[in-house]
């Protein structure tokens, strides 16, 4: 058996950091890894490796040829290897398991995963003949436990695989990689069945070809796990770095095309449209108030009225802008060269229903927290009576069933361990939740310090000034790595900041604000970008987003500390251009305190 350590020359330090990683694995050699960025695409073309329209990112390229090109060197030398690339964190007990489940398989084995993506789904043979199991793994907890994994002793055995996705760490025999070879070449666009997902998965990385092949081959995976991946994708040399050779388009949101003349009167979502087919404005709200979502920062102030059936916008000094006559199940711009289609918003998730905890919630406001074991949400509750607190408190629990059936001091609980923050929110707040009647949410983070007093300020200044979208301030001696902008540092001397802007850190909406910016929240599972897109969402008024200047949030942990296994950039990225957000960070003007 030959030890192989997948890593690009151009980044030895992630081969130190394999190295530190996994000291016991120092027999694994270094295999210089395929160059994406170096790969004639056309020459891999003309060679039958790759087809034409075929939309690999550079790093994927170079991903599926370096392990190609392992499994000919296997087939040559008729000897088997493992391999590994360069992000894999391997159990200290690696090599003595992997011998161990080896000499008991049959001689015909041809690849044996000893770990796979734990952010994805693995099915394998539970009783043959029988049924296969699909499963999925906390890959948050993986991530936070990475030293307890690595010192694990549980026992694992090979089952027979059927579905798994990544590469972090497999054996393949000479027969295997020959099979492999067969099916991957040429690289070509298909789509596998995922488990889990009830849908196909469009072909993105060899592993997916593979993955198609498995349970043609006699292919095993180690269950549970001895390797894992951080599967790091915002820092991975094969999805993110390098731009794949044609720019997926972004999924606008669905057009609404069931909606008679009528009801398109009446619709409140579109989509601005030029004469050639391009995207002006991804999404346009007409607001209740008259009030235009989703223009940019500059235009805030415009309004729309309706005259007739026809659609009239106006600008901030109230002079009309432009008219919109109804065509044809749209809204044409005199001349037009622009047209409004209707549009639906993103759905939600499947609604979920938290547990009522003691006596019935009685407040008019409402803090839900996303609370793992390390909470500091019980100091929220310090120093409040009952009586004294405005806001009944719901906690949306990621931790263990056990520390979650032993949760008190709030209203409502809820375990939704698979889930993160901003869609585990949305579901809360679906179809039929109990949490409609509230005038005004704030959804804190679990790692902010606060007083319950303060909190009761940030509500009492909310309905006072009759607020849309509001948070507490940052301390102003907060240190640079746990605050992203200085607009959120406490002014001394406020009682509230008009802005453009409210970080996710610690957001409170109105029932009406809430209602407006939902369909966002399960867009991110980082979080990264809903802060840019709220605002825009509400149409940027000046008088109604705040920064509380009067009550303070203490950030106790690094920004950005915990998205491990995410794509924030990537998640900010594709929300802004979703909503057509722009980066604003404006102080509008200040209410002094006295």
């Amino acid at each position: 058996m030959r030890y192989h350590v997948l890593n690009l020359a151009r980044d030895p330090e992630r081969l130190a950091i394999f190295r530190q990683n996994n000291p016991e694995c120092a027999y694994f050699s270094q295999r210089i890894a395929v160059d994406g960025k170096q790969v004639d695409r056309a020459g891999l073309i003309s060679q039958g490796v790759m087809q034409p329209d075929l939309l690999y990112t550079d790093g994927a390229v170079g991903c599926a040829l370096s392990h190609m090109s392992l499994w000919m060197d296997v087939m040559q030398r008729q000897e088997a290897a493992t391999i590994a690339e360069d992000d894999a964190i391997l159990r200290e007990d690696f090599r003595e398991i992997q011998e161990k489940l080896l000499a008991d398989l049959p001689d015909d084995w041809e690849l044996v995963h000893w770990g796979f993506n734990t952010d994805a789904y693995v099915t394998f043979q539970l009783i043959p003949g029988v049924t296969p199991f699909t499963g999925t793994m906390y890959h948050d907890l993986v991530l936070s436990h990475l030293p307890e994994f690595r010192r694990a002793r549980v026992v694992p055995r090979l089952e027979t695989l059927l579905r798994c996705h990544g590469t972090m760490c497999y054996s393949i025999s000479p027969r295997g990689a020959k099979r492999l070879l067969e099916q991957v070449v040429p690289l070509r666009p298909m789509s596998v069945f995922y488990p889990g997902l009830g849908h196909q998965k469009i072909n993105t990385g060899i592993d997916d070809m593979m993955a198609d092949y498995y349970g043609q081959m006699n292919a095993y995976v180690c269950f549970p796990p001895v390797v894992v991946s951080l599967h790091d994708v915002e820092n991975s040399t094969v999805q993110t770095k390098d731009m794949p050779c044609e720019q997926p388009v972004v999924p606008l949101f669905p057009e609404a095309k069931t909606l008679d003349e009528d009801a398109l009167v009446a619709h409140s979502l579109w989509r601005c449209m030029s004469r050639d087919g391009q995207v002006v404005v991804p999404r346009i709200c007409l607001l209740p108030d008259g009030r235009i979502g989703g223009l940019p920062e500059k235009l805030s102030g415009c309004s729309w009225h309706r005259q007739d059936k026809d659609l009239l916008f106006k600008n901030a000094q109230d002079v009309p802008w432009m008219r919109f006559h109804l065509q044809s199940g749209a809204y044409k711009s005199e001349g037009g060269a622009e047209t409004l289609v209707p549009i639906v918003d993103f759905p939600l998730p499947s609604p979920v229903f938290p547990l009522v905890r003691g006596k019935k919630p009685q407040r008019r406001n409402l803090v839900i927290v996303r609370a793992g074991p390390s909470s500091l949400h019980p100091q929220w509750l310090e120093g409040l009576t009952s009586e004294d607190r405005t806001w009944d408190l719901c906690v949306s629990y990621y931790g263990t069933e056990s520390e979650f059936s032993s949760l008190d001091g709030c209203e409502y609980a809820i375990l939704q361990n698979k889930e993160r923050k901003w869609p585990a929110i949305a579901a809360l707040l679906g179809k039929d939740s109990p949490f409609w009647h509230y005038d005004y949410v704030m959804m804190p983070d679990d790692d902010l310090a606060m007083t319950g007093a303060d909190i009761n300020r940030c509500f009492a200044i909310m309905a006072e000034y009759r607020l849309e979208l509001a948070q507490p301030a940052l301390p102003a001696n907060t240190p640079r790595s746990q605050y992203s902008h200085d607009l959120t540092l406490q002014r001394e001397g406020n009682v509230l900041r008009y802005t453009s802007f409210v970080e996710v850190m610690t957001p409170l909406f109105s029932r009406e604000a809430l209602e407006d910016c939902l369909p966002s929240f399960g867009l991110s599972r980082s979080g990264w970008g809903l802060d840019w897109v709220w605002p825009s969402i509400l149409g940027y008024p000046r008088n109604r987003i705040v920064i509380i200047d009067s009550a303070v949030a203490y950030h106790t942990r690094p920004v950005g500390s915990d998205y491990a296994g995410l794509t924030p950039t990537q998640d900010e990225k594709q929300l802004v251009a979703l909503f057509g957000a722009g980066k604003e960070l404006r102080n509008y003007g200040v209410v002094p305190l006295g």
